[in-house]
């Protein structure tokens, strides 16, 4: 990994140097440049949780320093340019490079490189039943291992435009994400014949995909815009993930663990065609066509310690899929009257999947002979949409806009399995076709108004309905199973509105206030083979905030925002049928309040600070169902800053910030509090 980013760093700097002399030469060096460089470096204290710290600020525990910004301009007064910006933090794996290098009449070319590191508390479930012993804590509230991943990209694209209405463009692009991160699928603890699933699990992972894409861009004498696009991605993803595992408190033994080892590899062949016209001053269209082609294979090897027969010790599981999509999609623009502009869409989909695999079921039990299995699906997806937009602005200082958009599809599954080998069981055999149709409604309504100078209001109304059936047909074949094998579900159905105002006022210069209110409420119905009475849940949400901007002069600027948001989420217990009897309300109450300024009482001095503050206090134990739900936590940050001037092209900055949280829900294992010392040098050349 050190190695890969070491040759990055320096084609990312030596190959613009080659390419910027011969494109830009002499010009540049006549005219004169000018850029930025600041060095720094960044201190801490900190006690509490290191790892929850990490994930919340992206902050590596440690001292570290570089170059936080870097950034130079040039021009050459005949064209061509050049723009370099990027950034170095060692110790906390931060890394950026852009360089931009533009010639009129010949082209441009561009160098992108970022690599940051994201980390991950491993930190699981809380039940305060359990015991809190030091020894269960450290054994299961937390994983004892370095979790992060780190993630960046390199992209290479080069540009020709030495015509003047045909533009080519050629790309590579390579993604990649390494490391180790925490998952929200847990394994079982057990204490005293009692079971919950907090236990923290981990994924390995290890992604790479690269990029090649070609662009063609060309416009003809009479208007018409086409260009044609061709793209080709390699994925390959190396994962390993604990599955499961119990863990037994009594005893302090590990048991069921189960490990999964996945090998995925694919490739994605894209093409694109556009063509667009703007037929007069009122009607513009425009028609694309994309088609996908992705070629996928999946190898993956489970390995468990269970020692029951139905262990699923299986060698090998390769899994090949194949998928084609093809979309074609028209729009128009068109200005119906002077103040009245439409948008208007359509959209088809065709998507075609078969998906082909073979595993080894092999029992673990010695005296069980292996059991091969086939496993084929096939998927047969049509989509067609259709939207529209209007905006009106024909009425004195307000703005009305529609936008309304339907889509509904089609899918038909076809899966079956076949046992076969030394011990083939007549039990695996199944056959099954389902019919999937989905409906779908998006809307917005809103009005922009602007009734005096100083006030601005907007109100918006967004609704989504949808709703999906599901077909199950039963097939029979010879040594399948009767009845084959039944869907999960038969019907989902959801509706949800958002409607929100936003008022503005600005009574003064130096003042400006907002008031924002959402209402946010989605309700989602389930039925099921086992419960075909409807299954209701309810999301329901208010968000109040308030905010206002300060400066008084010209040297002083103060900002202040509160937000509230009350949400609660209603649901029937699982599989009850629809009876009265109903799961816990889960709520999410949730209030920030945050405050920034800055002075200047000389040109030479600038003195900054923030202050920010949120909590939760929702959490409810509900030991009696075993089902915790909520937060109670806070969390608050406080700097203050200050930059000094020592001369026009120099100044140094010096910061402290004050970061804490605490959180009693989950026992205190989670709270921190870190203490960050930050200089900078600012220099100009």
């Amino acid at each position: 990994m050190k190695r890969r980013i070491i040759i990055i760093i320096t084609l990312s700097f030596a190959l613009p140097l080659l390419f910027g002399i011969s494109l830009v030469h002499a010009g540049v060096s006549e005219a004169g440049g000018n850029g930025t460089i600041t060095p720094s470096i960044l201190a801490m204290s900190l006690t509490g949780d290191s790892k929850k710290f990490q994930e919340d600020h992206w902050v590596a525990n440690n001292v570290q320093g570089g170059v936080s910004d870097y950034n130079y301009i040039n021009e050459d007064g005949h064209g061509g340019s050049i723009v370099v910006d990027g950034r170095a933090i060692a110790g906390n794996n931060d890394y950026l490079f852009n360089f931009d290098l533009k010639k009129e009449g010949i082209g441009s070319l561009t160098f992108d490189f970022k690599q940051f590191r994201k980390y991950y508390d491993g930190t699981g479930g809380f039940f305060s039943n359990f015991g809190p012993t030091a020894a269960s804590i450290t054994t299961f509230s937390e994983i004892n291992r370095e979790l992060f991943l780190d993630i960046g990209n390199f992209k290479i694209e080069g540009t020709l435009s030495k015509e003047e209405n045909t533009k080519c463009t050629f790309l590579y692009e390579r993604e990649y994400r390494q490391g180790t991160k925490s998952l929200t699928s847990w394994g079982t603890v057990t204490e005293g014949g009692t079971s919950r699933n907090i236990l923290p699990t981990f994924l390995e992972t290890d992604e790479i995909v690269d990029k090649f894409e070609m662009r063609i861009e060309h416009t003809t004498p009479s208007g018409v815009e086409v260009s044609a696009e061709q793209g080709y991605e390699k994925v390959r993803v190396a994962n390993q993930k604990v599955n499961n595992r119990t863990l037994n408190l009594d005893t302090g033994l590990f048991s069921s663990v189960r490990y999964k080892y996945e090998n995925l590899n694919s490739d994605i062949y894209t093409t694109i065609l556009r063509i667009s016209k703007e037929l007069n001053e009122r009607v513009f269209l425009s028609i694309a066509f994309l088609e996908d082609y992705n070629v996928g294979k999946t190898e993956e090897v489970i390995t468990d310690t269970l020692t029951t027969s139905t262990a699923e010790n299986h060698p090998l599981n390769p899994d090949k899929v194949r998928q084609n999509q093809v979309s074609i999609l028209p729009k128009a623009t068109i200005l119906l009257f002077e103040n009245l502009t439409m948008d208007t869409g359509l959209k088809w989909e065709g998507v075609k999947t078969k998906a082909v695999g073979t595993y080894n079921k092999n029992r673990a039990t010695a005296t069980v002979t292996d059991e091969f299995v086939d496993l084929e699906v096939k998927k047969d997806d049509t989509h067609l949409g259709e939207t529209i937009g209007l905006k009106y602005d024909g009425i004195r200082d307000v703005i009305f806009y529609a936008d309304g958009e339907i889509e509904q599809q089609l899918r038909n599954e076809n899966e079956s399995q076949r046992a076969f080998g030394p011990n083939p069981s007549g039990t695996d055999n199944f056959s099954r076709d389902q019919n999937i149709l989905s409906l779908d409604y998006d809307t917005v309504l809103g009005a922009k108004w602007y009734p005096m100078q100083k006030v601005n209001i907007t109100t918006e109304c967004k609704y989504k309905h949808g709703t999906r059936d599901y077909t199950f047909l039963s097939t029979t074949k010879s040594g399948d199973v009767v009845g084959g094998y039944r869907g999960f579900l038969d019907e989902i159905e959801y509706t949800s509105y958002k409607p929100l105002v936003m008022f503005n006022y600005k009574p003064f210069r130096w003042l400006t206030c907002n008031f924002r209110y959402a209402l946010d409420t989605t309700v989602y119905g389930v039925r099921t083979p086992a419960a075909p009475a409807t299954e209701k849940a309810q999301y329901l949400a208010h968000i109040y905030s308030v905010g206002t901007t300060l400066t008084p002069k010209d040297c002083l600027y103060m900002t202040l925002f509160y937000e509230y948001k009350q949400a609660s989420t209603e649901t029937q217990a699982n599989g009850n049928g629809g009876s009265v009897e109903r799961a816990p309300t889960y709520n999410a109450n949730f209030r920030t309040l945050s405050a920034s300024c800055g002075y200047s009482p000389v040109k030479s001095y600038t003195i900054t600070g923030s202050y920010s503050f949120s909590n939760a206090d929702n959490f409810n134990d509900f030991v009696n169902i075993g089902l915790p739900l909520g937060l109670d936590n806070f969390s608050q940050d406080a700097s203050i800053g200050i930059e000094k001037k020592i001369r026009p092209d120099c100044s140094i900055e010096f910061k402290y910030d004050f970061m804490q949280y605490g959180e009693t829900s989950n026992g205190g294992i989670d709270d921190y509090e870190a203490h960050l010392f930050y200089t900078g040098l600012k220099m100009k050349f």
